[in-house]
Formats: structure tokens, sequence, C-alpha cells
């Protein structure tokens, strides 16, 4: 567990918070209450990264995710890497009429889908594929010309 990967599983599952607790837990929820202690009390490393706190005993290291529910009126998306393509496995989805951007295809086919949060595209194909996670970012890129990967915001 680190802090970074528990974010990105909350977002992936539509949650606006986080939160880790004592060096391997993840918490996820729309909501924190009030109840806030000093920051001393967080002091124990994340099992994944023991330079990152994750919580303390009974306590809560609480982050928003940035989730948005998606809808056609706040589609946003980055370009997290160009000339790279993604380790992990992708599911097939689409390929993109020529003379039409690939990218923005791609980003209204994700949308579509609803389970969709990564994508990349092969720009000289159209070829698209998309990832139904945002955990799957943690898994790591790979060299490849041409390709390039997204992440609806």
């Amino acid at each position: 567990m680190e802090n970074n990967r528990c974010i990105l599983y909350c977002k992936g599952h539509g949650f606006k918070y986080a939160g880790t607790e004592a060096t391997s837990f993840c918490f996820c929820g729309n909501t924190v209450n009030d109840s806030y202690t000093q920051n001393y009390e967080c002091n124990q490393g994340c099992l994944g990264d023991s330079t990152q706190i994750c919580g303390g005993q009974w306590r809560l290291s609480v982050y928003e995710t940035g989730y948005l529910p998606l809808n056609s009126r706040n589609i946003s998306l980055t370009q997290l890497k160009k000339d790279y393509k993604l380790t992990t496995q992708t599911k097939k989805a689409v390929k993109i009429r020529k003379g039409s951007s690939s990218v923005l295809g791609c980003a209204m086919h994700c949308l579509v889908l609803k389970t969709c949060k990564v994508f990349e595209v092969l720009k000289e194909t159209g070829e698209c594929s998309v990832l139904n996670d945002f955990e799957s970012l943690c898994e790591g890129f790979q060299y490849a010309v041409g390709y390039s990967i997204f992440m609806l915001m």
C-alpha cells in the first residue's frame, strides 16, 4: 500500500476521498467527518513506500481523489505519456475511423463505456485500447513510438 495507489483505487471506484491507515489499509468514501487530529499522530510509513506516511494506529491520512462524475458536459482528459504504452493488459475497444480524431473518438468511446478510466491510442492506425481502473497506471509503461496514454479527469 502507498497513498497514490489508494487514491487511484478510490477514484477508479467513484469516491471523492481516499484514506490510508496503519501502514497498509486503504479506505474510500464520499464524506469526511469533522474529527481532526494532529499531524504527528499519523506517523506510520506505508508498507509499499516507507517514505510516505500511511496514517497511524486508528488514524487516517485523508486525500481528495479528484473524482468527478462524467457526463458529456464535463468530459476532460489529460495526456499522461507520449510514445509509451501501458504494460498492463488492455481491453481492445474500437478502431477509430481515419480522418477523425482518434483521441477524441476514443475519449467519447471511453465515456460511453462508463467503466473506462484510462485509454491508449495508436495514432497511425486509430487503434484505441481501454482500461477500467486507474490502479493499472501503477503497473508501468513501456516505450512504444506512436502510442499515447490518456486519462479521463
